[in-house]
């Protein structure tokens, strides 16, 4: 089924879904329970930056067990122009701007 031919109510209760992960994962990391913002990823999930690349669960994992650790930073995200395509009933592509308001 594409997305043309998902009924109207389907492709906008998955386009939520979708908003509700990406708040869900600034929550996460917001509030010292980043290690588990890697369940939101898939099997073969990637956080890819200049300065980071893990790929896997585990090494996601570990990524963000590192980032609780750092005990002393507050951060709070924003997530906003957030838009997302339903492709069909198994997968969606989505985009958004992530501004991370950090304290040391």
């Amino acid at each position: 089924m594409t997305n043309h031919e998902m009924p109207p109510l389907e492709r906008l209760l998955a386009i939520e879904e979708c908003r509700r992960l990406m708040v869900e994962y600034g929550r996460r990391l917001d509030h010292g329970r980043g290690a588990s913002a890697a369940d939101l990823f898939t099997e073969d999930g990637a956080w890819r930056s200049p300065t980071i690349d893990a790929v896997g669960r585990e090494e996601l994992c570990a990524f963000f067990a590192r980032r609780d650790a750092l005990t002393d930073r507050t951060t709070r995200h924003v997530v906003t122009n957030i838009a997302v395509d339903v492709l069909d009933a198994d997968h969606a592509r989505g985009v958004s701007v992530a501004v991370e308001l950090r304290d040391d």
